[in-house]
């Protein structure tokens, strides 16, 4: 069998949960059992939070095979949010992406100051020379 190990990333996340009134030592075995151990569980104000850095081929599996370890460690805690700053990362670059798509797509300037010219933006006109500039792309014949 060949070795694709190669393949493999390492992955840190954080898992935020829910129905986790305190850490006991029984809640904290058994959390580390159903992970395999590559976590710390904390707790602050209130609320309990688990630190994973996993090997994984993805972030996608990385979390969505902790979170089925952990919702199915019997416990009944339940994950409600996940957090790692490779997806802000991303987030980030597709709202950049999409803004930038917007403004070749719309023509229109998002990050312009408004220079005083305009006390407040006329919607309706907006959308209506925004779909006039739409409509004349499309209509044309090739």
């Amino acid at each position: 069998m060949r070795n694709l190990t190669f393949l493999m990333n390492e992955h840190r996340f954080t898992l935020i949960l829910s129905d986790v009134s305190e850490i006991t030592s029984e809640l904290a075995d058994a959390l580390y059992a159903a992970t395999g151990g590559d976590i710390e569980l904390n707790m602050r104000d209130g609320v309990a939070f688990l630190e994973f850095d996993r090997t994984s081929p993805s972030l996608r599996e990385a979390v969505t095979s902790a979170i089925s370890q952990v919702e199915g460690a019997g416990v009944g805690a339940r994950v409600v949010r996940v957090e790692s700053q490779a997806a802000n990362t991303i987030a980030k670059i597709n709202a950049d992406l999409y803004k930038q798509w917007l403004h070749e797509q719309l023509q229109v300037g998002f990050d312009e100051p408004d220079r005083g010219q305009l006390a407040e933006w006329d919607l309706e006109a907006f959308l209506a020379k925004i779909h006039q500039r739409h409509a004349g792309r499309t209509t044309q014949a090739p």
